[in-house]
């Protein structure tokens, strides 16, 4: 459960990071 929650709060933060990134950078974002 508590990992669980964990992935999901980290997958939320790679969203709202990739969508503040141009296009250009997504990919430098993602890693």
């Amino acid at each position: 459960m508590i990992l669980k929650k964990s992935w999901k709060k980290q997958r939320v933060i790679t969203i709202e990071l990739t969508a503040h990134c141009s296009k250009k950078f997504a990919l430098l974002c993602f890693l």
